[in-house]
């Protein structure tokens, strides 16, 4: 499965060995791996914030990777405004939380932010990358 350390993202995969006779020798198999650059971990820090506590700090975020939130994330926030509008979520000055109903589609509220996907759209590629919210 995919794991993360770090600045780092890899996947562990088995080739023709076992996981047995691998961690007898102390060796692991990588299957692909990534170093994650600033946005990659800025992107990350932002989704999972909002996956794991339905919420989010602007001065948080901005102290942490030295950006503006509001001018770095102009266009996921603009995208955010339908999901304002429905209820979902509330944007403040500083802060985007979601609202009860908003956490049952936290996803939805993520999907913005997720860099990977926008170019994989703008690609106009079919197939999906992920399972669909409703």
């Amino acid at each position: 499965g995919l794991r993360a350390a770090g600045k780092s993202l890899f996947q562990v995969g088995l080739g023709p060995f076992d996981r047995e006779s691998l961690a007898i020798h102390g060796m692991i198999s990588l299957e692909r791996g990534f170093i994650l650059d600033k946005d990659d971990q800025l992107r990350r820090y932002v989704i999972r914030r909002l996956l794991c506590n339905f919420e989010l700090s602007f001065k948080d975020v901005e102290s942490r990777f030295e950006i503006n939130f509001a001018d770095y994330f102009a266009t996921e926030l603009s995208e955010l405004l339908e999901l304002e509008t429905d209820g979902l979520l509330r944007i403040g000055s500083d802060r985007i939380a979601l609202t009860q109903e908003g956490t049952l589609l936290v996803r939805n509220a993520c999907l913005p932010f997720d860099a990977y996907l926008r170019h994989r759209s703008s690609l106009s590629i079919d197939k999906p990358l992920f399972s669909k919210t409703v």
